[in-house]
């Protein structure tokens, strides 16, 4: 008797690939699930202020003892958003609180900058709270669709 494969005509090297193809995208989306919960759970209101906290708390211990060298504008900006997806009041106040541990880290000014730290400081705030803004916009489009999606499936159906 011919196998399956042989009797539509099928290669077998073929469908052995399609099989790996189906369980590298069933990999994918099971990551992507797996990211998603942890999002969820960082992002939630009560955890996200004190992971927020502890990331600018490490980030601003490491500046000190590498004399400044972990400048980079998104690691002050992560914790903004974390804080800012669910509320832009937090992240316009973690925006603040990230220049002040910039300040105190380090970061600020950055090495050959000839305007004032005030005004550094100011731009650095100005870019965390645009970041603070679209996180929250975004998280709000997000929940609010979120809402949408359970509300039709919590609609009783005619006839049943």
């Amino acid at each position: 008797m011919e196998s399956t494969a042989a009797q539509h005509g099928d290669d077998p090297l073929e469908s052995a690939e399609r099989r790996g193809v189906r369980q590298t995208a069933s990999t994918s989306i099971a990551r992507l699930r797996m990211l998603a919960t942890l999002l969820a759970g960082i992002t939630a209101p009560r955890r996200a202020g004190a992971f927020a906290l502890l990331w600018l708390l490490v980030v601003t211990v490491l500046n000190v003892q590498t004399g400044g060298a972990w400048r980079s504008t998104i690691l002050f900006a992560i914790p903004v958003a974390i804080v800012a997806w669910t509320s832009w009041q937090h992240g316009f106040l973690f925006a603040a609180i990230a220049v002040i541990a910039a300040r105190y880290g380090g970061a600020m000014p950055e090495p050959g900058s000839t305007s004032p730290l005030w005004l550094d400081g100011l731009l650095a705030f100005l870019k965390l709270s645009i970041d603070a803004l679209v996180v929250n916009t975004w998280g709000r489009r997000q929940r609010r669709r979120t809402t949408q999606r359970h509300e039709t499936e919590d609609l009783p159906r005619r006839g049943g």
